[in-house]
């Protein structure tokens, strides 16, 4: 008893546990707590499995049906025809979808395994064109089939067939094979009939989930009405300095004061204010001790601080010979052809 006990011990530790979650599920990190919902509900409902497998049941009757039409063909050296070729092979694709769309769903949900395959497969959009396909194949197999065994001849009188020369075991051994035939047809209708229900089911599954997708809000006209000034990204707040641009004035002859100083045309109207300059007074000449100024001559030239430009900063050279002619009496020229005027005398009287 102690072999047994410690036998199932250990089979135990090795298969999952039914009452846990799937090894799916335990690989998830720490925060992540289990999907609850997701194990207890199955990927499919009771009507997907149900219709997935009527399709695999009445797939597979058809395709016995018309393996024993080839074996028959066969046995009579007569075929197989292309048509019973064609109708296996419809069969054999239809119940390997069939399996494939049933089997590895659960096969992922129950033991994490087939993860690749069994991805594409919740994609509704997947299971639609899938569902589409399958049931065109039938329909079109199905069609074939019931075409070919109600109009073949000898199914109608085992004298007109094309092979009753072969002798009456043919002719008695070909009303089966006519009935099997016709089994088969009606067989791939039943599976056509079990792919409609499937296409159905996911027509139905796709509208459920388009409902439940979230909805963008309603459009909401801005607050403002249309007599608001439009906003400009360029302009800035009136009372930023930034904002504020000279403006032109043209000065008269008559502007002094303020208005010079506040024009635009002055030399620094746009740089940085200069700080005030110390001009020490020009040297004046020494008076004469003559009475009639005799000795009396201009001051010397040369010592004066020369002027400074405004606007390049640096001495004139021209500021020098201003101040000479500035300092030097004006002198009227006389007029051309008028002889100039005769010295006054009125001191010496």
């Amino acid at each position: 008893m102690a072999v047994f006990a410690d036998l199932k011990e250990r089979i135990s530790s090795v298969l999952p546990s039914k009452d846990g979650p799937p090894r799916r599920l335990k690989h998830l990190g720490q925060g992540f707590a289990p999907d609850e919902e997701y194990h207890e509900k199955p990927p499919y409902s009771n009507y997907t499995i149900s219709a997935h497998g009527a399709q695999m049941f009445f797939v597979f009757l058809a395709m016995c049906c018309f393996a024993s039409v080839a074996a028959f063909q066969a046995q009579w050296h007569i075929g197989p025809s292309f048509l019973s070729g064609f109708a296996i092979f419809v069969a054999v694709t239809a119940l390997f979808l069939s399996t494939w769309l049933l089997a590895v769903p659960f096969i992922y949900w129950k033991h994490d395994r087939l993860k690749a395959l069994a991805r594409p497969l919740n994609e509704i959009r997947v299971k639609l064109i899938l569902s589409v396909a399958g049931t065109t194949w039938l329909l079109l197999i199905s069609f074939i089939t019931t075409i070919s065994s109600w109009t073949e001849p000898g199914c109608k009188d085992v004298t007109t067939d094309p092979h009753a020369s072969l002798g009456k075991d043919f002719q008695s051994a070909l009303s089966g094979w006519c009935t099997t035939k016709k089994a088969g047809s009606a067989f791939f209708w039943m599976t056509f009939t079990a792919w409609l229900v499937s296409l159905g089911l996911a027509l139905l599954e796709w509208r459920t989930t388009k409902g439940l997708r979230p909805k963008d809000a309603p459009f909401a006209p801005p607050t403002e009405t249309l007599d608001d000034e439009p906003f400009d990204a360029r302009e800035v707040d009136d009372d930023s300095d930034l904002s504020r641009k000279p403006t032109r004035q043209t000065l008269s002859s008559g502007a002094h004061g303020d208005e010079v100083a506040e024009s635009p045309f002055r030399d620094s109207a746009y740089t940085a204010p200069m700080m005030g300059r110390y001009d020490p007074p020009a040297p004046t000449g020494r008076p004469s001790m003559d009475t009639y100024g005799a000795f009396s001559d201009p001051a010397p030239t040369g010592y004066a601080a020369p002027g400074v430009s405004r606007t390049m900063q640096y001495a004139d050279p021209y500021a020098a010979i201003r101040h000479n002619l500035a300092a030097e009496p004006q002198v009227v020229a006389p007029r051309p052809g008028m002889p100039p005027n005769p010295p006054s005398y009125d001191g010496y009287r």
